[in-house]
């Protein structure tokens, strides 16, 4: 079976979006939907599992009636070359760079990063989870950090960001790599 899981943005939720390894890359349309929404617009957000009760974003996204993300609206061009930007924890990924780092050449697929930094309940053992062997011990401690965090994606390296956040660049694999 495995686990499926539901994008939450500010007390709202999406339909289920299925298993991490099916929606969570670059290039997919339902996290650059996620991506649009937070597009200069800080919100909370998290990627919340069916095996991960015990929280708000579960009760949310799983419990509740609620008004459904609206996931048909118009992507940004070229938003994988811009900035993935955590405000409360002042880190960001510069996706252009992290694409360079962890795309599968030979499959072309990458894991998306705000899917993984972002999720909850990844950690439960399930099969569609991003399988957290995959990268080294310091990178999986990564995943599911962002949860709950307000996130924006940003066009421009501005002066606030390159001042006082620090970069993040996580090595997400989709194949063995410790």
């Amino acid at each position: 079976m495995g686990q499926y899981f539901k994008a939450y943005v500010e007390n709202s939720a999406s339909k289920s979006l299925g298993k991490m390894m099916e929606f969570g890359y670059m290039h997919q349309s339902y996290v650059a939907t996620i991506c649009t929404m937070i597009y200069q617009n800080p919100q909370i957000v998290a990627f919340v599992g069916d095996y991960a009760s015990g929280n708000k974003a579960y009760d949310v996204a799983w419990n509740q009636v609620n008004e459904e993300l609206d996931m048909n609206i118009n992507l940004i061009e070229d938003i994988n070359k811009m900035y993935l930007v955590n405000h409360s924890k002042k880190e960001y990924v510069y996706l252009k760079d992290y694409y360079e780092l962890n795309n599968d050449v030979k499959h072309n697929r990458c894991m998306h990063p705000l899917a993984l930094l972002a999720s909850i309940g990844n950690d439960e053992n399930s099969g569609g989870n991003y399988p957290l062997w995959f990268t080294s011990e310091e990178n999986s401690k990564l995943v599911g950090s962002w949860a709950l965090d307000h996130i924006s994606i940003e066009k421009q390296k501005n002066d606030f960001i390159s001042a006082k956040y620090n970069e993040l660049t996580p090595r997400f694999p989709l194949l063995f790599d410790n």
